[in-house]
């Protein structure tokens, strides 16, 4: 039968295989974290085999002639050989098996293992055992050190320092395996550096680990600088700079104006870009992408605080041109209405920037408008307004069904009287503002006040809403 995977037979049958590779993957995850050396230890030949139903010191003896063999492979240069003997020495005491005699066929599941890992009853019987596993760990560490096989060296000194959590050499061999490759980085150096704090704690007069320490806290010395030198000033905290610079002596001639400010910004920005280029040209791609990253939020800052306007602190040309508009920029309360406009502007750019989703932000800007007039409002107020509309409130005899009533009447009047925005970034601050002014005089009857002082005039007569109005007061009370 022709497998090939061109052939549609042949391409199913490639995916069965790998479809029931993946299943049976999903039962065997604990054998699989293991390492090879001890995944090794359940398909050991005859001769290690028999050597586990012997007395410990036929046993220890057995595992020491393993061991030297393994010794001798390495000082030739065979790794590999030397590896397979340290594995077949800690696999005469410590070792998995499966209790499944037909796994072959099905295959290995977690299930189906059982670990054995040998312990004596004589403490000096124990302490020759540790010190058998703890060399064989140490050199199958330094093996695959040699093979290039970091992971496995990183493990295999790990399950030493669990028989001697203070093994110098162990911390220090762990510590190399950690940084030598050339994937390692910043998590990697940490958890070398503090294994050679370690081993330096505990024999200060070992030189190969006082001069590795030593070196690795001179790179992270250097690595503070550059980070500070990199990412300090424009990059602080995704700022482009602050308002008033410490770092830098004020003129002799006056503050820095904005066109010094926006020529010091991009040169700053220049100065990122070629450091940027410097660190690929030296391989430091993961710096070198920071960079470029924070050259973005910094430009996207930029042009954020370039576009806002500080109406806690308007110019006497801004309150001009919102006088223009009917609108008193001095007053507090109408300042801290623009302000909140202008940060739902903001928010609503933002989103439909990232997110595409602006139509929410309107329908959020349009609520906190409406809670903001509600809440300013009495219930004289709410009562007029329903009663404008021609709603009987006297009917309803629930507040929070009044209140709701009275929130459905604004919402329906802010979506009506929204306008086509503005180019003028400010102008368009300014007629939400006419609109939410308008809302607002609507609302607590200021748009019929002039009307009513005309009837009154002539007629000399009060109007229906005030009585009503005082009906309301009475029943909710304000």
């Amino acid at each position: 039968m022709d497998l090939n995977p061109e052939n549609p037979f042949g391409d199913l049958m490639n995916k069965a295989v790998k479809l029931k590779t993946h299943q049976q993957a999903q039962l065997r995850t604990r054998f699989d974290s293991w390492p090879t050396y001890f995944q090794h230890s359940m398909f050991m030949q005859e001769s290690v085999l028999s050597q586990r139903d012997k007395n410990f010191p036929d046993r220890i003896e057995a595992a020491e002639a393993m061991k030297s063999s393994g010794n001798d492979h390495f000082s030739k240069g065979d790794f590999d050989e030397a590896v397979a003997e340290y594995e077949k020495a800690l696999a005469v005491f410590k070792y998995a098996e499966n209790t499944d005699p037909g796994w072959k066929k099905k295959g290995i599941e977690d299930k189906d293992i059982h670990v054995v890992d040998f312990k004596c009853d004589d403490k000096n019987d124990q302490e020759r055992l540790d010190s058998l596993k703890v060399a064989c760990y140490l050199n199958i560490a330094v093996s695959k050190f040699k093979l290039k096989e970091y992971p496995t060296c990183i493990h295999a000194c790990g399950d030493a320092l669990e028989i001697e959590p203070k093994n110098v050499k162990a911390l220090y061999r762990r510590a190399l395996a950690l940084i030598t490759p050339a994937s390692s980085g910043a998590l990697e150096f940490e958890r070398a550096l503090d294994d050679l704090h370690k081993a330096y704690s505990i024999n200060p007069e070992n030189r190969d680990v006082r001069k590795m320490y030593r070196e690795l806290r001179e790179q992270q010395v250097k690595q503070k600088e550059f980070d500070r030198a990199t990412f300090t000033g424009m990059f602080n905290r995704g700022e482009v700079y602050d308002d008033v610079d410490t770092s830098v002596k004020p003129k002799e001639d006056g503050p820095e104006t904005e066109e010094e400010r926006e020529e010091r910004f991009r040169n700053e920005v220049l100065e990122a870009e070629d450091l940027a280029r410097m660190c690929e040209s030296k391989g430091h791609t993961e710096y070198a992408s920071q960079i470029r990253g924070k050259i973005e939020e910094a430009k996207l800052a930029r042009s954020r605080r370039r576009k806002e306007v500080d109406f806690f602190n308007p110019t006497q040309q801004m309150i001009d041109d919102a006088k223009k508009q009917g609108i008193d920029l001095a007053d507090p309360q109408v300042q801290a209405m623009l302000h909140q406009l202008q940060e739902d502007e903001r928010r609503k750019g933002t989103a439909k920037q990232e997110a595409g989703n602006g139509g929410v932000e309107d329908k959020q800007a349009d609520d906190t408008a409406v809670e903001s007039l509600l809440k300013s409002m009495t219930n004289t107020q709410i009562a007029q307004m329903l009663s404008r509309e021609g709603i009987d409130y006297h009917s309803i005899t629930d507040r929070d069904q009044f209140l709701e009533t009275a929130r459905q009447v604004l919402a329906s009047k802010l979506t009506s009287s929204n306008k086509q925005e503005s180019n003028r970034y400010f102008r368009t601050v300014c007629l939400f503002a006419v609109i939410w002014t308008l809302l607002r005089l609507y609302a607590t009857g200021g748009l019929s006040v002039f009307y009513r002082l005309v009837k009154n005039a002539v007629q000399g007569t009060s109007t229906i809403e005030a009585a009503a109005a005082q009906d309301a007061s009475d029943f909710f009370g304000d």
